[in-house]
């Protein structure tokens, strides 16, 4: 019996049990924060609990934060949070969730439903799969709802909400800055009418008197007078429509702006004031035909005469001058229509400060061109690139296709077509190319960004293109050639100028945006056969092709080896011990094989050369040994004696594989 009871403490000790955690939610308080440690350590088997008392008179919902890292093992750990009212009750599951524990832990449990439980309970109940795992954190949080409530003073730093009638039997004191606010269905009556304010339209009715101690301030279009017969209408700031009345104004009157619809008649003469017009919605006349006006400001005159002086721009149908026209400072010459300069008889220059046209048509220090149709030149040249607008490059071309384009027959789409022409050319030194790109920059590049000397450009949100980049070989009448549609050459004679790759189909991600990876394969061959590098370490081909170079695995104890160890090709150890190796299931390896099924391959190589005992490969049931046809070609035992073993795994579908040894 004692060493019975010795091997249960011994057992005990060794594996240990969590301790149960228990807390209080005081009354006023809102949430409580459990902190945990090494002894709260959940193993297989293990049913582990954390209690609260929640000490609230009101009903509530509740969201529970749960954290915990795996340690060891897998399987999984049911987590379920319950709830009851009083102590003698049994408890009722408000929530659950399942915890895998190879995986860490951060989820909230949340109980969107107001319940008024006394006492909560969240339950950890681990099924019996070796593993520990560790909780780091629990927060449980209460969120009062409603229900009737009654106090002589409620101070709030923050928002009340009443969803039923509030009554205050003295008043409500908002502090600096508050608002008191309502929905557009949410009226404001105090005095049983004396005072309100409708919701919907923001009215206000006062059943007395209105005095003002302050500013009245008017929204546009507000109105005074009775409902229905409205005679001042406020339309905007510093505007008055007075409706359907006659203003009489005795004295001075002053106004930024007058409108009438009639005649306004002023004896004394209207002054209008700085910067200020006489506008009119039909033509003005100025005098009555009878006697002479004469107009004048400070900047500009014309006399009773007609003599204009200091006049600025002209606006007119035509201007006709014997002795020209002297355009002022910063002055235009403008148009409704199009503008003819010169006769056609005679030449003609324009010369400003910054640019020229000069008697022969030469022009020079132009800016930005911009034209509607065609530019005709024997040659373009584009300088000045700028680094932050692509429309402002060098040479930007633009052209958006209709859904149309192309339904009359073939259409080019193209914003730049570039061609070099020639037929027997004799030149041996001769660079020929119909559009060149050209990558020059020196000394050192930071920018993460494509360096390139021709980058193809697929735009964002676009699906339909063939390629970046596409080789064609055009025309039906005779017979195309060329050397290859991508080709490399080098016209350098300094030693180690090279390029690093022929082909990199390679780039690790740039800052936020994705590494390079490819939906179907890295190479597609011209038969359809692909070569896909998904699977790292290994080239993969449809064509029952596998080139590998593989960084050995090393397992040195007795365990399930995973699909990942097996793909890389190599497992080596040096165990003084013995070794079993068990493989996973046939499924697990396919599931890491792109585009793999019945007829894929692979080998696996044990690599015992460094091991001082035997090493046995376990298959798992979804995988047998073939029959073999030589000895020896069902053995899955590595000794030291023969040190190494290769394994060559057949599958006869997605979920099932023979494997038969080779050497």
């Amino acid at each position: 019996m004692r060493y019975f009871l010795l091997i249960a403490i011994l057992l005990f000790g060794v594996t240990g049990f969590a301790q149960n955690k228990t807390a209080n939610v005081k009354k006023g308080n809102t949430y409580v924060d459990f902190s945990f440690t090494a002894a709260d350590t959940i193993n297989e088997g293990e049913t582990y609990y954390v209690e609260i008392t929640n000490f609230q008179d009101y009903p509530a919902m509740q969201d529970i934060y749960l954290a915990g890292n795996a340690v060891t093992g897998s399987g999984d750990i049911v987590i379920t949070a319950y709830g009851k009212k009083f102590s003698d009750d049994s408890y009722s599951s408000i929530g659950a969730t399942t915890w895998n524990s190879t995986l860490s832990l951060d989820e909230v449990i949340t109980v969107s439903t107001a319940n008024r439980y006394r006492y909560y309970k969240v339950a950890f109940v681990s099924d019996g799969t070796n593993k520990q795992v560790l909780l780091t954190d629990i927060i449980f949080k209460n969120w009062f709802t409603g229900g009737e409530f009654s106090t002589t003073s409620l101070n709030l730093s923050g928002t009340l909400t009443v969803a039923g009638e509030s009554t205050f039997n003295d008043h409500v004191n908002l502090g600096a800055g508050d608002d008191l606010l309502g929905s557009t269905t949410s009226d404001i009556n105090m005095g049983s009418g004396n005072f309100t304010v409708a919701g919907a339209t923001g009215d206000v009715g006062v059943g007395n008197d209105l005095s003002v101690t302050n500013d009245v301030l008017l929204l546009n279009g507000a109105v005074v007078g009775i409902t229905g017969n409205e005679v001042i209408t406020f339309n905007a700031a510093g505007s008055i429509n007075f409706t359907g009345a006659t203003v009489d104004v005795d004295g001075a009157f002053t106004a930024s702006t007058v409108g009438s619809d009639g005649a306004v008649t002023a004896t004394s003469g209207v002054n209008l004031g700085t910067s200020q017009a006489l506008v009119g919605t039909t033509a003005m006349t100025i005098g009555s035909g009878t006697q002479t006006v004469n107009i004048n400001s400070s900047d500009w005159n014309i006399d009773a005469t007609g003599i204009m002086t200091g006049i600025g721009t002209i606006a007119s149908g035509k201007v006709s001058s014997t002795g020209g026209v002297d355009l002022g400072t910063s002055q235009a010459l403008t148009g409704t229509t199009a503008i003819t300069i010169g006769s056609g008889g005679v030449t003609t220059a324009i010369t400003s400060s910054d640019w020229a046209i000069d008697a022969t048509g030469i022009a020079t220090g132009f800016g930005d061109i911009t034209s509607n149709g065609l530019i005709t030149s024997d040659k373009l040249r584009f300088e000045n690139a700028t680094s932050t607008d692509v429309s402002a490059l060098p040479a930007y071309f633009s052209e958006t296709l209709s859904g149309l384009f192309g339904d009359g027959g073939v259409g080019y789409g193209m914003t730049v077509y570039s061609k070099i022409l020639g037929a027997d050319l004799a030149a041996t030194d001769a660079y020929e190319s119909a559009i060149t790109g050209l990558y020059g920059i020196t000394g050192t590049n930071a920018s993460v960004y494509p360096k390139t000397a021709v980058l193809g450009w697929i735009m964002d949100n676009t699906t339909t293109a063939d390629a970046a980049f596409v080789a064609l070989i055009d025309g039906d009448t005779q017979i195309t050639q060329a050397g290859a549609a991508y080709a490399v050459r080098y016209l350098n004679s300094t030693p180690t100028s090279e390029f690093g790759y022929g082909l990199d189909l390679f780039s690790a991600a740039i800052g936020g945006y994705n590494a390079v990876t490819y939906a179907t394969a890295d190479i597609r061959f011209q038969n359809g056969e692909i070569l896909n590098n998904e699977l790292d370490k290994n080239l993969i081909s449809n064509g029952n092709f596998i080139v590998q170079t593989p960084t050995p695995d090393t397992v040195n104890f007795t365990r399930t080896i995973t699909a990942a160890n097996m793909l890389s090709g190599v497992i080596t150890s040096t165990s003084a011990a013995a070794v079993s190796m068990t493989t996973p299931t046939a499924t697990a390896i396919m599931a890491l094989i792109p585009n793999g099924g019945q007829g894929t391959t692979f080998d696996l190589i044990i690599d015992n050369s460094a091991g001082s005992s035997t090493i046995t490969l376990v298959l798992d049931g979804s995988i047998s040994v073939n029959t073999p046809a030589i000895t020896g070609g069902d053995t899955l035992t590595v000794s030291t004696a023969n040190t190494v073993a290769c394994f060559r795994f057949y599958f006869v579908s997605g979920t099932a594989a023979k494997v038969f040894r080779i050497y």
